[in-house]
């Protein structure tokens, strides 16, 4: 393997390792969404 070779596959491993946090933080992003939606029906139900 060439070490050029070696730094694509770096940075594409650096790249996926950024995708994966940020879907991450999406996802806890729409959780405490959900859950802020979801008080916010409880609460309009009294």
């Amino acid at each position: 393997m060439t070490l050029e070779r070696c730094l694509q596959d770096t940075l594409r491993s650096d790249e996926l390792y950024e995708m994966k946090k940020v879907v991450h933080e999406l996802k806890l992003s729409l959780k405490m969404a959900q859950d802020r939606e979801q008080t916010n029906t409880i609460l309009c139900r009294c």
